[in-house]
């Protein structure tokens, strides 16, 4: 019931009650005095009583147990009016007697008139303060949404200025501003989405499509090299096909070598190769379904090649004809093995093939995911619940019920794949090439669905397709060659020194190349830097007659770095090795400091931590510098964050296993890598001051040292990078909020809480709550600083860092209560954004103080319930929780007898009440007299007072047990099935948690 209508019908009862006290006073004085007017008086007054009783007829959609005390006192004085009215239809004996029972039944056995007003105004004080509740969060709701309104609209006042100054550009006769008006229509539009996302949740599709999606699916494409040159443009295009030497012709005669005969035979021969492959390939675009497979040689330009056909507008026309009037869906994948796990596993390419036609036809979506969509149609966003429906048996499925449905629903897919040989080849997993060729096979038996791959030349994929749809790209790309090769003689600084004989080298590069365009690349690049440095024809030619093959280049590369510095680059080496085996690359930055990270064990744990400008700039430098010392086996890439990483997937393939790389890694017998790159890391913090390398070397940090079994045996080395860590703390000048109940963490260097003074992050505090396994190193520093124990500054709590941590440590939290922590330490709970805004009110209280068992108690009750109809996460929940639980029961210091108020579905006003007890009984039935001890002995607070408020508040509330799925009428128009935790009462002091922050660090 709303405020303001409980407010007049509780007044219309009120008004009938007096107005019926002063009609049967009124009446018998009459009746007494015998007054011959007395048929008109009672005529008067009982139509005024008609009126009055008309106010009663109210029809309520809500009910509750105070809506319906309140339509019962309705009810029985409308009844008593009708008894009244019916009064003038007796003589005047019976009516006297009438009147002078409903006075007499008053006296005795009804309520008096300030008997009813009391009645009548606690109802209305419960209903008003029932909803009460509800209607702040809705205000609170509406803040923010007018807020992110505002924002939005300011936002869109500087575009209308934008497109207005726009417009008076167009007038003024300026021309080419196609790219500016597209500009514009894009910001245009980005705003409006946002605006429309603003009000919505995202819907059950989105949700799909948000899971199917990893952040790594375009890296690898975003990688690859474009075809220069022309290069490969013979694949789709029939048009000027040449060879090099035909569009580099030599004015001075004199100055022009012959080209040799068999290079000309073998560009003649790659032509009408080309001709046939170029043939066969447009033809089964446009035409035939199956497998297109095109093999290459290691650095063939196999990934280069996939590019330019992803790209070019010829492969979209020839799909579109094969598509005819159905819709055509065109999605290029490029594995990559050395890449993050998705790139290069079957999950990864289940995901990618389920995305990228899904995002196209989002209608599929319930068809070929119908147990997620119907799922998400009625539960809220939960990424780590959501997971569960994505599993790599249920998108195998999903990819079997997409297949089925293309051609019913009038769509043609084509995929393009990327490197096959690129995935794993585990046969003990199900991982291998030949289970991976299966399912390409099973995929696309039908008409509607059709890969077109690439890999190496491996045995498992040479029967993947037919040969007339099989392409060995190197015996093919000769012309390609040669005109590469020609190109960097041309713009490399020597060409004047070369250029009387360079065209003969060319043709001796395409002879004994082999398709092969890394050989040519690093073959082309040495015949350079030797011209450069003075050798004469007979030297580059002795060279090219050695015809080294590829990983015998990579090593006389290798040979040939200078050897004051051959000990720095041997490291940068191993370094770059190590990091692509744990799927990630190292930085430019990391090269600077190579020599420490391997050679000083406390580095760079005495280091002046230097955070300036003109230091990360120093060290750029000498990175960069250093990363050209490597003679191009390594190379950088990226401006925010530069990354180091080598030259191709050939030269990391051949240094893992090369005698330099493995003589620099005997050296360093006991090297531990988790040690090393969490060195690394901690040097990035210490002399980087930009945000990407400092929040990535952060993060990956805690990441490291929470992989315990790798310390298992270095718990010093882990210890000594906790130590190094306490000197950058106070540095890292942020803050960091725990949204509780969905457990989102918010670290940032902005201040977002109203009044709140900056302080440096605390080295403990962080420890406790990201790194796993820590007690020891805990107890050992708090053995020096017991007053870390306990909160020093009112607002962060260690205790509380410990319990909220991702892997909350039993151990930890043990050691902090025995010596002396308390379970009711208070810790400074902040409202959302909205309310710091609201703040600037100094009337406004923007937070409040919270115990640490009233945080746990909130937190360990949300978890479960939210878990609740998720076995698995409800037991994995109850592990996490349940002892460190037990430790505080234990204490008797706190208050056993708190309760839950719970809310269904979107409905904003608490349905449903469980008390801790309850709770505790349900989750650990197996085991119910162990805790009834424990609550037992538990002595905090007046439990039985406590008790009687709880009893009297759940009033009109129903009793929750684990695992109850509500039913009720969504304000989005779907149906919720589930319960959230809308406040915690402990110590009769009601908390209530929506978007309610906690400062951890």
């Amino acid at each position: 019931m709303e405020p303001a209508t409980a407010v007049g019908f509780a007044a219309s009862i009120v008004t009938f009650i007096d107005f019926s006290h002063k009609l049967i006073t009124g009446t018998l004085q009459v009746i007494n005095a015998g007054s011959t007017t007395e048929n008109e008086h009672w005529g008067k007054v009982t139509k005024e009583l008609q009126n009055v009783t008309t106010a009663l007829e109210v029809d309520f959609l809500e009910q509750s147990e105070h809506v319906t005390a309140l339509k019962s006192l309705a009810a029985d004085c409308k009844k008593l009016s009708e008894k009244l009215q019916k009064a003038p239809e007796v003589d005047r004996p019976a009516r006297s007697q009438n009147v002078h029972g409903f006075q007499e039944g008053r006296r005795q056995g009804g309520p008096s008139l300030r008997e009813c007003r009391s009645e009548i105004l606690t109802r209305l004080s419960l209903i008003l303060n029932e909803r009460q509740l509800s209607t702040s969060v809705q205000i609170a709701s509406l803040g923010e949404h007018i807020d992110v309104i505002r924002s939005n609209v300011d936002d869109l006042k500087r575009l209308q200025e934008s497109l207005s100054a726009f417009a008076k550009e167009i007038l003024g006769g300026a021309s080419a501003l196609g790219d500016k008006v597209q500009k514009h229509v894009d910001e245009l539009c980005a705003k409006v989405q946002q605006l429309l996302d603003a009000t919505r949740p995202p819907t059950p599709e989105t949700r799909v499509l948000r899971q199917l999606y990893f952040e790594e699916m375009f890296a690898r494409e975003d990688e690859i090299s474009t075809a220069a040159d022309g290069t490969f443009r013979w694949i789709l295009d029939d048009t000027n096909v040449t060879g090099y030497d035909s569009d580099d012709k030599i004015s001075d005669s004199s100055q022009y070598i012959a080209v040799d005969v068999h290079a000309r035979y073998l560009q003649n021969k790659a032509r009408a190769l080309q001709a046939e492959a170029r043939e066969s390939l447009l033809r089964w675009l446009a035409e035939e379904n199956g497998i297109f497979h095109i093999l290459g040689k290691a650095g063939s330009g196999k990934s280069t090649l996939m590019k330019l056909i992803a790209g070019h507008a010829r492969t979209q026309e020839q799909l579109k004809r094969w598509a005819g009037h159905k819709h055509l869906i065109f999605a290029p994948f490029f594995a990559w093995r050395t890449g993050a796990k998705k790139q290069h596993s079957l999950d990864g390419l289940y995901r990618f093939m389920l995305f990228a036609v899904l995002v196209r036809r989002m209608d599929l979506i319930p068809l070929v995911f119908p147990d997620a969509t119907m799922a998400f149609s009625v539960t809220p966003c939960e990424p780590y619940i959501d997971q569960n429906h994505f599993r790599p048996l249920k998108l195998d499925a999903a990819l079997r019920r997409l297949a089925s449905l293309s051609s019913a629903k009038g769509i043609r897919i084509c995929f393009l794949i990327d490197g096959l040989d690129e995935f794993e080849n585990d046969i003990t997993q199900r991982h291998s090439y030949a289970d991976l060729c299966e399912k390409l096979r099973l995929w696309a038996q039908g008409s509607d669905v059709k890969f077109l791959v690439s890999s190496r030349p491996e045995t498992d994929f040479k029967t993947l397709a037919p040969e007339r749809l099989q392409v060995h790209l190197h015996h093919l790309t000769e012309p390609d060659i040669g005109r590469m090769a020609l190109n960097m003689f041309k713009k490399h600084d020597t060409f004047q020194h070369v250029k009387p004989y360079y065209r003969s080298l060319v043709d001796e590069i395409v002879i004994k190349a082999e398709g092969v365009f890394m050989w040519v690349l690093l073959m082309t690049r040495e015949l350079c830097n030797l011209a450069a440095a003075g050798e004469d024809e007979r030297t580059l030619r002795n060279l090219l007659d050695r015809n080294p093959g590829l990983d015998t280049l990579y090593n006389e590369l290798i040979e040939s770095i200078n050897p004051i510095h051959r000990d720095t680059v041997y490291q940068m080496l191993l370094w770059a090795i190590i990091a692509r085996r744990r799927g990630t690359r190292c930085s430019t930055f990391s090269m600077s400091w190579i020599g420490q990270l391997f050679d000083d064990p406390d580095f760079p744990m005495p280091s002046t931590i230097d955070l300036s400008n003109q230091e990360s700039e120093r060290r750029l430098r000498l990175g960069d510098y250093r990363v050209s010392l490597t003679k191009g086996l390594l190379e950088t890439s990226g401006n925010d964050f530069p990354k180091v990483d080598f030259i191709h997937r050939t030269a990391y393939d051949f240094l893992q296993q090369s005698l330099q790389v493995r003589q620099i890694r005997s050296k360093y017998p006991n090297l531990n890598e988790h040690f090393l790159m969490a060195k690394d890391q901690l040097a990035h913090l210490s002399f980087l001051n930009s945000t990407i390398p400092r929040d990535s070397s952060l993060i990956g940090l805690a990441a490291n040292l929470n992989d315990l079994e790798a310390w298992n045996n270095s718990t010093k080395e882990r210890y000594q990078c906790l130590d190094a860590m306490e000197r950058i703390t106070p540095y890292l000048q942020g803050w960091w909020y725990l949204i509780l109940l969905n457990r989102t963490l918010l670290n940032t260097t902005e201040n977002l809480i109203a009044n709140a003074k900056p302080s440096p992050c605390h080295h403990l505090l962080w420890v406790a709550f990201e790194i796993r396994g820590s007690t020891e190193y805990l107890q050992r520093r708090l053995e020096d600083t017991p007053e870390a124990i306990h909160s020093n500054d009112g607002e962060r709590s260690l205790s509380l860092a410990a319990i909220l941590s991702q892997s909350p440590c039993v151990a930890t939290v043990q050691y902090l209560l025995e010596k002396g922590a308390s379970p009711n330490e208070e810790a400074v709970c902040f409202h959302s954004p909205l309310y710091y805004e609201l703040s600037k009110d100094p009337e406004f209280s923007w937070g409040s103080k919270e115990s640490v068992w009233t945080i746990f108690c909130l937190f360990f009750a949300g978890q479960i319930i939210y878990s609740s109809e998720f076995e698995a996460m409800e037991d994995f929940h109850r592990k996490k929780y349940g002892p460190i639980l037990e430790l505080f029961l234990k204490t008797g210091a706190v208050d056993p007898n708190a309760y839950f108020k719970l809310r269904a579905g979107d409905i904003d006003y608490p349905t449903h009440v469980v008390s801790l007890k309850d709770l505790v009984k349900q989750l650990f039935h197996e085991n119910p007299t162990f805790w009834e001890e424990l609550f037992s002995k538990c002595q905090k607070g007046t439990s039985s007072s406590v008790q009687q408020r709880w009893l009297s508040r759940r009033e009109g509330l129903l009793p929750y047990r684990l695992g109850m799925r509500p039913s009720v009428s969504s304000s989005f128009g779907g149906v919720k099935t589930r319960f959230y935790l809308q406040s915690v009462v402990v110590e009769g002091r009601e908390f209530r948690p929506r978007d309610t922050w906690v400062r951890i660090i």
